[in-house]
């Protein structure tokens, strides 16, 4: 069990409710369980919540769109080593 913590979300969106499943978009401050955003939703509806999928798409400044692949990362790292 894990103890409180004060957490921000900057902001929060459903994306998707097709029940019993509910798509999230959360921006949050760092520290944020999401794991245990779904539990403490599961809780607060009576029921059990849980994820069965998460996708970290930011983390700072950091863009997944603007992240390389494996194969383009060798490319570049190919590119430096040669110059």
């Amino acid at each position: 069990v894990r103890l409180p913590r004060q957490i921000t979300f900057h902001k929060h969106e459903i994306l998707e409710f097709n029940p019993p499943k509910l798509t999230l978009r959360v921006t949050c401050s760092k520290g944020t369980y999401i794991r245990s955003l779904a539990r403490d939703l599961g809780e607060a509806l009576g029921s059990k919540g849980y994820l069965s999928g998460l996708e970290r798409t930011a983390i700072g400044h950091f863009l997944v769109e603007d992240s390389l692949t494996p194969h383009e990362m060798g490319d570049r790292l190919k590119e430096i080593w040669q110059n």
